[in-house]
């Protein structure tokens, strides 16, 4: 997709307080409900959002709301996100804080390149 718009990657590795230590990461789809501010409406974590949850569901749903509003997921007070593109492989970690991660796993990406070219892809 980066070949024809801006794209911007991210990683989620911030595990809700109250999970921490009870799950191993987090699950697939596991930003819909930081993004969307859902955390305190399902009780699909088993665990009540703390306050250190709900700030940084804030800070990343402010990203989501300037990409909507501006075509750019930029947000004053927070690092700037750069837009990935072909062998930039950049993205943007949300952890316990949000940090601009180049060269993300790497080693994993090689590895896939490489069997994509062993089976001809």
């Amino acid at each position: 997709h980066a070949a024809k718009a801006p794209v911007w990657r991210y990683y989620l590795s911030r595990v809700p307080d109250g999970l921490r230590g009870k799950q191993p990461g987090v699950p697939h789809g596991g930003e819909v409900a930081p993004v969307f501010g859902t955390a305190d409406l399902c009780d699909c974590t088993g665990a009540p959002p703390t306050d250190r949850d709900r700030a940084a569901s804030q800070a990343m749903a402010a990203r989501w709301v300037s990409f909507a509003r501006d075509g750019r997921p930029d947000v004053a007070g927070l690092p700037a996100w750069p837009a990935d593109a072909k062998f930039k492989n950049v993205l943007l970690e949300f952890g316990d804080r949000q940090v601009v991660r180049p060269g993300f796993m790497q080693h994993r990406l090689n590895a896939f390149i490489g069997v994509g070219n062993l089976l001809g892809r």
